[in-house]
């Protein structure tokens, strides 16, 4: 498991610097001045590029913990723990280049499908935690043999958690398109999908722990 997790923590580690690298060009390129917020225009075909970048990243993700997990469950844990990952280490590389962000409460543009998503760089790093102890915990089940069945009642609960999360980060979008500074985040909606998604899990496999640690005792 560690020797899994040390080259996952490579790849993402890596991957977060490559995605880093190119928004520090468009930043120097279109944000000399250092804020995003009014956003300028950017041409048509540099969005376009862009949008297929982050595209291709989710691509590259996906794949990779394909590849890497063993298992259905691994695979799954894999996705999350490379994309948490590469997002908090996304952060830590553009400090150094652009002074940015000066501290968590600052906002920003997380992705552009199918339109921007916005919020303070806290909640996608809050959320990215949340992944990495999540995929830790389905390995260690994994390690231990436990059997983590993905039901649809867990689909259903992720699905709901995510529809929040990404509902707060939608509620700037229209302002920030119509140019105005994004202010006032809905934590509440926010804060409700990332419990839910974390509640849920915890319960789960908590159950699932004591039934088959009970099983050993006996």
């Amino acid at each position: 498991m560690l020797y899994l997790l040390f080259f996952l923590t490579l790849f993402g580690v890596s991957f977060a610097f490559i995605e880093s690298s190119v928004v520090i060009y468009l930043r120097n390129l279109y944000y000399p001045e250092g804020p995003i917020f009014p956003l300028k225009e950017i041409p048509e075909n540099i969005l376009l590029v862009e949008v297929l970048r982050e595209f291709s990243t989710l691509v590259l993700i996906f794949s990779s913990s394909l590849l890497a997990g063993r298992s259905k469950i691994t695979k799954i844990a894999s996705f999350f723990y490379v994309f948490g990952i590469w997002d908090i280490f996304y952060y830590i590389f553009l400090y150094p280049f652009l002074k940015w962000p000066k501290s968590i409460f600052d906002w920003d543009i997380l992705f552009l499908i199918p339109f921007p998503w916005v919020s303070p760089v806290y909640a996608p790093v809050l959320c990215s935690l949340s992944f990495i102890i999540f995929s830790i915990f389905l390995y260690y089940f994994w390690k231990e043999g436990y059997p983590v069945p993905v039901l649809f009642k867990d689909i259903l609960f992720i699905f709901f958690s995510f529809i929040l999360i990404l509902f707060s980060f939608f509620s700037k979008t229209k302002d920030v398109l119509e140019g105005t500074i994004p202010e006032d985040f809905p934590h509440l909606l926010f804060f409700s999908g990332l419990f839910l998604f974390n509640f849920y899990w915890i319960y789960k496999l908590k159950k699932i722990h004591l039934k088959y640690s009970n099983k050993n005792i006996n």
